[in-house]
């Protein structure tokens, strides 16, 4: 009894970082990326002119530490395509927050980064950066 209570708690332990992998996508330069369209405010009344505001942040980088984001957009859409160009090639993670004027004053949402498992992304991920190799040169019959 102890010995099979062993072996399925190994099993277990060797599943469980599949359980909660990310999914990397490897992408040579842009990739689009989507969200739920946000309607009301955080008290359940409903606005409208929301925009959204796209972030980059290298993997690994501290979340809290917003000069670290890099702006990639502002839209009024759910959707946005985002540009790798110019960044060295490594994994980045993807975040997403909202923003609602109200006269002066802009309120933003909490981030929504990509590789948080969750409610709010159901399907982590980390985009991996990898540019492709040069051409190669000197084409000929030897």
């Amino acid at each position: 009894m102890v010995k099979k209570i062993f072996l399925s708690f190994l099993i277990l332990l060797m599943l469980a970082p599949l359980l909660f992998a990310q999914v990397r996508r490897v992408t040579p330069n842009e990739l689009t990326i989507a969200w739920n369209e946000v309607t009301t405010d955080i008290g359940g009344d409903t606005i409208t002119g929301v925009l959204y505001e796209v972030y980059i942040l290298q993997n690994g980088a501290d979340k809290t530490d917003e000069s670290l984001w890099i702006l990639s957009t502002v839209t009024s859409q759910t959707s946005a395509t985002i540009s790798f160009a110019g960044l060295p090639t490594g994994e980045y993670l993807l975040g997403v927050r909202s923003m609602y004027n109200v006269g002066e004053t802009t309120l933003y949402s909490e981030m929504n980064w990509s590789d948080v498992n969750g409610e709010m992304t159901p399907d982590p991920f980390v985009i991996v950066y990898a540019k492709p190799p040069v051409t190669p040169e000197g084409l000929r019959i030897p």
